[in-house]
């Protein structure tokens, strides 16, 4: 499948197709994986989210223009976990596994960590109180 380079929501729905049966399953570390911003959890965790963020564009000399999407994984782990601290490192390593094995696709020329470090910070979201980590990711097309 060929996306198109300027479809940031497109890149996101494919890194949720790719993440979606790595994540969630009998023996696996995710409880619930949206490709989207979810707003109720149901008191399920951990869960994953992706979000879209902003896109970076530059012009290249013959190949048209480059895209840079920037795409945030949000892992929300209930505060309530006895090892919440293990959860999110878990949940950090599932996903950092996933981009190492994927850095180049059919689909993306590169998806990789963006050049900033994630950030984990307690909030009240999906119906409960939880710790939530961005993992800022980038995809690149051109």
């Amino acid at each position: 499948m060929t996306i198109d380079r300027t479809d940031r929501r497109a890149f996101r729905e494919a890194i949720g197709t790719l993440f979606d049966p790595l994540l969630v399953g009998t023996g696996l570390p995710v409880a619930e994986f949206y490709d989207h911003l979810e707003s109720e959890f149901n008191g399920q965790s951990p869960v994953v989210c992706l979000a879209s963020g902003g896109t970076a564009t530059t012009a290249l000399t013959v190949a048209g223009r480059r895209y840079v999407h920037n795409i945030g994984v949000l892992v929300y782990v209930s505060q309530e976990d006895p090892n919440v601290d293990d959860t999110i490192d878990d949940e950090y390593q599932a996903v950092a596994d996933i981009v190492e094995a994927n850095l180049k696709t059919s689909n993306w020329k590169r998806l990789d960590f963006a050049d900033q470090p994630s950030t984990i910070e307690p909030t009240l979201w999906g119906g409960g109180p939880y710790w939530v980590e961005t993992i800022p990711l980038t995809v690149e097309s051109f």
